[in-house]
Formats: structure tokens, C-alpha cells, sequence
């Protein structure tokens, strides 16, 4: 690898998702959540969006208590992710196919369906909403993406003048097809009101997984899924738009729910160009954060992305350039060959994180693998 300042400047402003600032504070009547302002979304931009949606949606949303132009104040919800009880449910079930937990897998699953659903109707026909017009800037995010991880990991032998045109008319087909606002909808995004399940009472993921067992067996997991328990979370991204299939490919074949979906029989790869060009698009950001995280920083990954695989994306996105071609969508190789190259990429362990090799002034992050702080 060629690692040089620059690459961890445009890691850290393009994909480092830990430079927002975040605090958990503890009042007499509540514990709050305040996340103060970042480069991408203003807090005021942030709380009208919210409040427009609440009057809209019907499924929770964190109390705001408070808000300034520096930060909001959200009510902390004290459980686990969607994310987090899935991967749990899909390792138990890989351990011991007990029909009990892809039925609850897919009890949860189908939820956010509806939740999704219901946000994407809500908001197509809402007037109060139609001030928001610019399209999620594809081009830009993967453009920088592959460029960063190509230099990275020294890929001059590629052709990146035809891999550029490739990525533009991929991006244009996304963009042509932007109508909806983007929730973005992964399952990170959710939180269950699961207080037994909140990180900081396990000292190892055993003991959670014995715990999520005994919950199962018990019933009890059964009588936590339900609507008033699910609070989403992060609307910062709905300041865009994208096409519709974009959060269903998100929800429905991010790692952690892609096996539900499979035994739904639910295909991911399809002859649809505005579907594999938005797969292309929602894969590349899905699996080249996590790498460009286990190469630039690694102690970062193996807490942020502990239950990830980011070579499960790179995978498909081999299988997905291959279909784009069929389609006369890209014309030469190049992008295969750059998703068989990443892919082998997952397997390197780099020997310092460069992150803070380089940044000794962000040494202290508090990095989190489910609800913030744990």
C-alpha cells in the first residue's frame, strides 16, 4: 500500500463517519443524545426536515428536546440496532437452524417494510417537501471512492480513464431515475426500545448471544418487535434524492438482511438498469467505507465494522458490472476487474492504522458498534 497524507485528508472529510461529535448527557428527567453539527447537514436544515416528517410518518422518531445552530438533542433510546439483533438472530440461526429465528428475523424485516413503505408514500405526495430537489451526488461519492482505494492500494495498471467513464454513465442512469427522498434505509438506521439488550450489560458478544437465545425461547424477543418499540434514527440523508429502489436494496440486501431476503426468494441481481446501476451505486458505498476503514483505520473497522464483511459487496458488484455490460451500460472490463481486486483487498490486515499514524489529533475517538456509546 502507498499511504501519504493526503489520502488520510480526503478519508477523514469523505468517509470517516466518526467526525461528528457526539455526547450522551444525563438530565433529572431523561438521558439525552446530542449530536452537534457537522460539514454536511445543518441543524436547522435537520430539525425542519423532522419536523415536516412527523407530521407524515407513522412510525417513532427520537423526542427532540432541543436544538441550537451548534447541536440537537434528541430523548436516548437505551437498546440495540435493527442491524445489530439481525447479524445476533443470523449467527444463532447459522449455529443451530431453530426455524424460531429466521421467523423473528423476518417478523422485524417485514416492520420495516411497512416503516419504508410508508415513508416513501408519505413523502412522495407531500407538498410541504417538494423544496427539496437536489439528487444524491453518486458521481462525486464514488468517483472520490474508487479513486482514494485505487491509489491506496497502488492500482496505476488499471485504466482509470475508462473506469471514470464507466462510473459516469453508471451514475447518470442513478441520477436520471432520482425521485424519491433518500431515507437511507439500512437497518443501522433503526433502533429497537430493548433496554436488556443494550451493549454495555454484556461483557463479550457470547453473553448477548445467550441472552438473545434465552429471549427467543422464552417468547419474551417475540413481545419487543413491535411498532412502538422501533425508533429510526439519522434523516440527514433525505436532504437528497435517489431512485426508489435505492432504500430497498438497502433495507432488503445489506449483509445483515440478506439472507432473510434470500429465503424469501427475494433476487438481488436483475437485467433492470436503473436496478443494477443503483445496486452498483448503494454497494460501492456500502462495501468501500468499511474497506477504505480496514485499510486506513483498522482499530476504527474492527469496532465500527466488527459484525460487517465488506467483501460480501464486492462480490456481487462483480456479478453486477458482468450484467452491465450485457446491458451496454459500461463498455470495457475495467470495473471487473477493480471488484476482483478489492475483493482481495478485504483479506489484507494493514500493520498500523494509518488513521492515527497520521492524525494524532483524532487518537481519542470514541468509536461504537451499536447504540453510541458502546
Amino acid at each position: 500500500m502507498n499511504i501519504q497524507q493526503t489520502h488520510i485528508d480526503r478519508f477523514v472529510e469523505n468517509l470517516w463517519k466518526d467526525t461528528r461529535l457526539l455526547q450522551i448527557v444525563t438530565s433529572k428527567d431523561c438521558t439525552v443524545f446530542r449530536r452537534h453539527a457537522d460539514k454536511q447537514t445543518s441543524i436547522q436544515e435537520e430539525y425542519t426536515l423532522l419536523m415536516h416528517l412527523t407530521e407524515l410518518i407513522s412510525f417513532n422518531i427520537p423526542r427532540i428536546l432541543a436544538h441550537t445552530p451548534a447541536c440537537i438533542s434528541y430523548e436516548y433510546i437505551y437498546g440495540t440496532r435493527a442491524f445489530n439483533l439481525i447479524t445476533d438472530l443470523k449467527d444463532l440461526f447459522d449455529s443451530n437452524e431453530n426455524h424460531h429465528y429466521i421467523d423473528l428475523g423476518l417478523q422485524l424485516m417485514e416492520m420495516l417494510r411497512s416503516n419504508l413503505s410508508n415513508f416513501q408514500n408519505k413523502t412522495s405526495q407531500a407538498s410541504s417537501l417538494k423544496y427539496i430537489t437536489r439528487k444524491y451526488p453518486a458521481e462525486e461519492k464514488i468517483h472520490d471512492l474508487y479513486e482514494l482505494l485505487g491509489e491506496v492500494l497502488s492500482l496505476e495498471n488499471l485504466d482509470w480513464a475508462a473506469i471514470n467513464e464507466d462510473l459516469q454513465s453508471i451514475t447518470t442512469v442513478y441520477n436520471d431515475a432520482s425521485d424519491k427522498l433518500f431515507r437511507d434505509a439500512t437497518p443501522k438506521n433503526v433502533i429497537l426500545n430493548i433496554p436488556v439488550l443494550h451493549l454495555n450489560r454484556f461483557k463479550n458478544r457470547g453473553q448477548r448471544l445467550q441472552k438473545v437465545k434465552e429471549m427467543v425461547n422464552s417468547g419474551e424477543l417475540k413481545d419487543f418487535l413491535v411498532n412502538e418499540n422501533l425508533y429510526h434514527i439519522d434523516f440527514s440523508g433525505c436532504l437528497f434524492l435517489c431512485p426508489e429502489i435505492d432504500d430497498w436494496i438497502a433495507l432488503e440486501h445489506h449483509e445483515a438482511t440478506h439472507w432473510l431476503s434470500e429465503h424469501l426468494g427475494r433476487v438481488l441481481v436483475e437485467d433492470d438498469p436503473v436496478n443494477l446501476c443503483t445496486l452498483f451505486v448503494r454497494f460501492s458505498r456500502f462495501g468501500g467505507r468499511k474497506l477504505a476503514y480496514k485499510l486506513l483505520n483498522h482499530s476504527g473497522y474492527q469496532i465500527r465494522f466488527g459484525l460487517d464483511n465488506e467483501s460480501f459487496y464486492f462480490s456481487y458488484l462483480k456479478r453486477i458490472c458482468e450484467k452491465l455490460i450485457e446491458q451496454e451500460i459500461i463498455s470495457n472490463k475495467y470495473l471487473i476487474t477493480l471488484m476482483d481486486v478489492l475483493f482481495e483487498a478485504c483479506t489484507v490486515i494493514p500493520a498500523v492504522d494509518y488513521l492515527h499514524t497520521f492524525r494524532k489529533d483524532l487518537s481519542e475517538t470514541p468509536y461504537y458498534q451499536d447504540v453510541y456509546p458502546n
